[in-house]
Parts: structure tokens; C-alpha cells; sequence
């Protein structure tokens, strides 16, 4: 349920983005409410220690997180390649600096204890 959900947060940036151009500007998905809102919630793992040091593959494996940080991730690439204006991000940079620091550094991470 939880990976629908960020694949019809996706489905509505898009069909912002898309819109007319006085719809636009007052879309908050168009903003940089959007990162600020959901950003939080959506671009980190769950529970957040996820990627600690008791993680089993096993168990990561059998739960519905893998597929939902690969739709996150989806979403994500999505705004980077389509904001760029930075309607959404304030800079490119932020939103790098916010994949990396909550969801790539702490995979890595499980990698190397898997």
C-alpha cells in the first residue's frame, strides 16, 4: 500500500508539471513545499534503522521496503530530471544532499554488513 502511495504522489508531480501554465503556479507539488512536506517522510528508510547493524537480507527480502524505496527513488529521479527549473528543489544540490544523506549512505552501508 505504502509503495501505491508514492507511485500516486509521482502520478500527481507529473500531472502538475504537465499542466497549463496558470495552473502551475499555484500547485504545491510545484513547490518547494512538495520536498519540504514529503521529502521527510518519502526519502528515508522505514523504520529508520532499517539499515542497521541487526538487519538480516532475509528479512529485508521478505518486506515491501526494498519496493518502496525503489518507487522513492523513481520519484526522485523523476523531479531531478524534470524540475529543471527548480521549481521543486531550491537548488539540484539540496536534493542530492537529501537522496544521499537518507536513503543511498545508510543502503551502502547495509551492503557492507550483508
Amino acid at each position: 500500500m505504502r509503495v501505491a502511495a508514492v507511485g500516486l504522489i509521482k502520478d500527481h508531480f507529473l500531472r502538475a508539471f504537465n499542466a497549463a501554465g496558470s495552473l502551475k503556479k499555484d500547485d504545491p507539488f510545484l513547490s518547494t513545499m512538495f520536498l519540504r512536506t514529503f521529502g521527510p517522510i518519502l526519502f528515508r528508510p522505514d523504520p529508520p534503522d532499517l539499515f542497521g547493524d541487526v538487519l538480516e537480507i532475509s528479512s529485508l527480502e521478505e518486506s515491501p521496503e526494498p519496493a518502496r524505496l525503489s518507487e522513492c527513488l523513481s520519484l526522485y529521479l523523476v523531479i531531478f530530471r524534470r524540475d529543471v527549473n527548480n521549481l521543486v528543489c531550491n537548488t539540484r544540490l539540496v536534493c542530492l544532499i537529501l537522496i544521499t544523506e537518507h536513503i543511498i549512505i545508510r543502503l551502502g552501508y547495509g551492503i557492507k554488513i550483508w
